[in-house]
């Protein structure tokens, strides 16, 4: 049933007001931390 509770995570996450960061395609170290840096994330 993973595939089931992954394929949810992005609408529960939504539900619960949280905010998803994505990076796309790129996910080298540097991106990834300009990213949440950029987003506020803790």
């Amino acid at each position: 049933m993973f595939h089931a509770t992954s394929s949810a995570w992005p609408y529960c996450a939504t539900m619960s007001g949280a905010a998803l960061i994505m990076t796309g395609r790129w996910l080298d170290g540097q991106t990834v931390l300009r990213t949440l840096n950029h987003a506020r994330s803790s």
